[in-house]
């Protein structure tokens, strides 16, 4: 059967964007304070993990999440169950109750409005990027190989697995590289061959993007920007990746030449900022992003301690197990949703029924302890609201409950979301 984009909207999207936000907001405001005081590389770490959040629809729990400590599985349950038994899911379930959803039925329903929106916005989102990169990649297929001593020993002396190349073009007025699987820096068709110092530093900050398949990393994040449109912090994330790409890049540069070349280093970043470069997804430009906070970071780049690479471990490792994780299932937990901290039912009762007689009965994540809760209280209607994104190991322990309690007619009903039972 086909799941409406209204319903994945709700259980998906936003399940998963609540979480990431907030690990954005902390690599934010971690940003601000450690920028010039960590090493770069932290701070793409960092951004991995916010995008794993937004792109992987799976986390692992964590007792020290900081949703373990909120208890959120009580918090979900609540939300989750507002959401069901608002009128727009009852009115759908009135429509489809006791009926098997079909392919055809899907299509004569429609969409629900809110993911009409969201597809809408994907689809705008997707398009401008896309024709951004089409019309920059024509103009780069006009481009030219260069052929000149000094190209071709450095060419040489930067060997890759994928076949690297160096063009001119008269359509760009700062250099940049761009392409996956045939790398090409591309250099501005004025460009002074003869001056191999200023030329030694723009290749070694294109060789640099090359190597780290930073294409690759704006790629996933331009499809999350395109998924999440309809939040501002991801927009934020969007910004800041790019930007400290470009300082992670830098400071690889500075490194490796040495900290004496950071004046040569900052005066080439400055006389290349008077000639940018317009926006090209998947490209990355030398001198693209803020360049102000580059030539700052450049300045006060300098030897890492080993008090900061201890820094930066812990700040990585607590990003990660706080914020991160999703909610372990404790003991605590569990009494809340089964209700025998008195919240949603007291011991002995019908809606605590399911849990009493399956006490050891655990779930897959936190949807399907919702569904066994809802299912608990007797509320089927919910329940089959939720059941079409409940794992089939989830809905086969809850239909046993079902079936131990006598609910026989509930059972019936449950069936045509279930593989095999």
């Amino acid at each position: 059967m086909l799941l409406s984009c209204g319903m994945v909207w709700k259980m998906d999207l936003i399940k998963m964007c609540f979480p990431a936000s907030v690990i954005i907001l902390v690599i934010i405001v971690c940003r601000a304070l450690f920028i010039n005081k960590l090493p770069k590389k932290v701070f793409l770490i960092l951004w991995a993990v916010a995008l794993s959040r937004l792109l992987i629809p799976y986390s692992l729990p964590s007792v020290s999440s900081i949703y373990s400590l909120a208890g959120q599985s009580r918090f979900i349950m609540e939300k989750a169950e507002g959401i069901i038994d608002s009128t727009e899911a009852k009115q759908e379930y009135e429509k489809n109750a006791g009926n098997i959803i079909t392919e055809e039925d899907n299509k004569k329903k429609g969409l629900p409005i809110l993911g009409i929106i969201w597809l809408a916005g994907f689809i705008i989102s997707a398009l401008v990027f896309i024709a951004a990169y089409i019309l920059c990649y024509r103009r780069f297929c006009t481009s030219l190989p260069v052929n000149n001593e000094f190209a071709e020993e450095w060419l040489k002396s930067h060997k890759t697995i994928r076949r690297l190349s160096i063009r001119q073009s008269g359509f760009i007025k700062s250099p940049l590289s761009y392409g996956i699987f045939h790398p090409v820096i591309l250099m501005p068709e004025t460009t002074d061959w003869e001056d191999s110092e200023k030329l030694l530093y723009i290749l070694e900050h294109e060789f640099v993007h090359i190597k780290r398949l930073d294409a690759v990393t704006k790629l996933l994040v331009i499809t999350a920007a395109s998924i999440y449109w309809f939040n501002p912090l991801v927009w934020a994330m969007y910004i800041l990746v790019n930007r400290d790409i470009e300082l992670s890049c830098d400071e690889t540069v500075v490194r490796h030449f040495g900290e004496k070349s950071k004046a040569a280093y900052a005066f080439v970043l400055i006389s290349m900022e008077e000639e940018k470069s317009g926006i090209i997804p998947l490209g990355n430009s030398f001198s693209k992003n803020a360049a102000e906070e580059r030539i700052t970071a450049i300045m006060q780049i300098k030897k890492v301690s080993k008090a900061a690479y201890i820094k930066a471990f812990l700040l990585i490792a607590i990003v990660v197990s706080v914020f991160a994780t999703s909610a372990e299932s404790t003991g605590r937990q569990k009494e809340v949703l089964t209700g025998k901290d008195g919240i949603t039912g007291s011991p002995g009762t019908k809606e605590n029924a399911l849990q009493e007689d399956e006490p050891s009965v655990t779930y897959s994540n936190v949807l399907g302890e919702i569904a066994a809760g809802i299912a608990a209280k007797g509320d089927y209607d919910a329940l089959y609201g939720i059941a079409p994104f409940v794992k089939q190991e989830d809905l086969n322990k809850i239909a046993k409950q079902i079936e131990t309690k006598g609910d026989y007619e509930a059972l019936k009903d449950l069936a045509p979301f279930m593989q095999e039972f």
